[in-house]
């Protein structure tokens, strides 16, 4: 991680006010690597990494991705749900994405009651 540049991001007032915090993918990626807190992969994260610096980190850190609506990834990923991952969770009424780490793909957890319910109501409006 140490050779990794992220992108600038200035974070909004908005972004503050989602649920949670902006250190999701820092926690989910060190769950899955084992790096624990203040270790050098975990202090390598910034907060609220920018979009575009997603595939760029998935590369370095050697990861693929799937979208599991995507029929050729979805057979793709079935050979892989054995295993931990991450999910991303695309929240477009909030402008905004979550990830968490999953210690099991078959089993994942859900995304916390907060994001979904926000996301909900935000749709509504």
């Amino acid at each position: 991680m140490r050779d990794f540049e992220w992108s600038r991001r200035e974070i909004k007032a908005q972004m503050r006010e989602l649920p949670g915090n902006l250190w999701c993918l820092r926690d989910a990626v060190s769950a899955l690597y084992g790096w624990k807190p203040g270790s050098d992969g975990w202090s390598s994260f910034i907060e609220a990494p920018h979009p575009d610096d997603m595939n760029r980190l998935l590369d370095h850190l050697g990861l693929v991705w799937f979208d599991p609506i995507v029929p050729e990834h979805a057979h793709e990923l079935q050979v892989l749900l054995d295993h931990p991952g991450i999910t991303f969770y695309n929240l477009p009424a909030l402008r905004a994405s979550h990830c968490m780490y999953q210690p099991h793909l078959r089993h994942p957890l859900r995304a916390c009651r907060e994001y979904l319910c926000s996301a909900l109501h935000d749709w509504r409006l």
